[in-house]
């Protein structure tokens, strides 16, 4: 049995559950009841243990037995910040005959409805019963929000989010300026405590957009970004040109962020995007059949970037004395941009292959796609053994996979 319970919790809410116990037998029964709750995934699987409660009471016959159960805010609040669905799981046995289980697991039940359980006298083989709730995270709500505020993607947080923290500090600063004029030497909490007992507000609300953008595509005119990130790498591989396959010996990158508001994130932001980039240009491959059918589904046909491709020696320095004066701090955005630093394997690759085909006779341009995957390269380091497949006539054959 499986039943949906559409009902949200409010914020900060204590999650109640009653359990109605009844029993058709003639002599009072001692029952025992195990109590666990769970923050759980969103695809099903636990989280993190919440609280765990074992109850035993006497079921008498003819008279229900309510059991509350109460799950405080302040024991699910971190428990629940990654889950949105919390399952509170309810064994009832008899403790005369521990063999007899009457009830296994049961998701989030509110008040209303309670849980109606009836003990037979026979112990049965029971099926689980599933009530799932939508849950409201109250932990989401507890946190403070800032309205109109766009997502924290391509790394514009610090620029956004940052300046419009600048705005709301310079209007408190603003609103301050009179008490610091009349006792400079005060401190801090002086100039705040003489305006709260003036009744000055001192909260505020800053809102950036960053000026002067506008891009025209017809005129190919205007400002599409407040600034430019940069960056230069340089990469060294080995190719097998027997088999195709190669190694990223080593890698190293110099990127200017500005005055980086965080050196750690910064640098690991850079070593992600240009791991993801290795993968853009020498493995991610997205083959369709003829019929429109994407081939590459799933990690067995479609490949990403593993430990092995990341460079031997890869180092990763931030550039020095890199002023912005269009950001928070002189900072600058990074996230995304490192992704084209990758390029140099690309490029790195097609001149081991350029080695290749001259120790092989052949000199002058060839066509290398991106992305530089095994059968690519193994075919560009042409030899002996690819003459014995020249390619096909087009129109002379069916492909087993199209690119796009």
């Amino acid at each position: 049995m499986k039943i949906k319970e559409v009902s949200k919790l409010m914020n900060g809410e204590d999650v109640q559950m009653k359990l109605v116990l009844r029993s058709d037998a003639s002599v009072p029964r001692p029952v025992s009841i195990n109590i666990s709750v769970t923050a759980m995934s969103y695809n099903g699987m636990p989280l993190a243990p919440i609280q765990s409660e074992l109850k035993k009471e006497m079921l008498l016959p003819g008279k229900p037995l309510h059991v509350p159960v109460v799950v405080a805010f302040s024991e699910y609040c971190k428990p629940m910040l990654d889950s949105e669905v919390m399952k509170i799981s309810a064994v009832v046995s008899d403790t005369s005959s521990p063999d007899q289980v009457y009830l296994v697991e049961n998701d989030l039940v509110l008040l209303d409805p309670p849980l109606d359980i009836e003990l037979l006298n026979e112990a049965r083989v029971w099926r689980e019963a599933v009530v799932e709730v939508a849950f409201a995270n109250p932990v989401d709500q507890t946190l403070e929000k800032c309205s109109l505020t766009l997502p924290t993607a391509a790394s514009a947080s610090s620029d956004l989010n940052g300046a419009a923290v600048l705005k709301a500090c310079d209007i408190l600063n603003q609103r301050l300026l009179p008490y610091k004029d009349r006792d400079p030497h005060g401190t801090w909490e002086s100039w705040v405590n003489a305006a709260y007992f003036d009744r000055v507000n001192l909260s505020a609300n800053g809102f950036y957009r960053t000026p002067d953008l506008g891009y025209d595509f017809e005129t190919n005119s205007g400002r599409a970004f407040n600034y430019f990130s940069y960056g230069v790498c340089c990469s060294e591989v080995e190719v097998d040109c027997l088999t195709g396959v190669h190694k990223n010996l080593s890698t190293t990158i110099v990127m200017d962020v500005g005055h980086s508001l965080n050196p750690a994130i910064d640098i690991g932001q850079v070593e992600g995007a240009f791991m993801q980039g290795v993968g853009l240009f020498t493995l991610e491959q997205l083959l369709y059949s003829p019929d429109g059918v994407l081939l590459t589904r799933g990690p067995g046909a479609y490949k990403i970037p593993g430990f092995g491709d990341i460079p031997t020696q890869l180092q990763v320095s931030l550039l020095r004395d890199a002023h912005n004066d269009k950001a928070l701090y002189s900072s600058k955005a990074v996230g995304e941009p490192p992704l084209f630093l990758a390029a140099s394997v690309f490029f790195a690759l097609k001149d081991a292959i350029a080695a290749a085909r001259l120790e092989a006779g052949l000199n002058g341009p060839f066509r290398l796609d991106s992305p530089a995957t095994v059968e690519r390269i193994r075919t560009a380091c042409a030899d002996r053994f690819t003459k014995m497949c020249p390619a096909a006539e087009e129109g002379t054959y069916r492909p087993w996979a199209v690119l796009v």
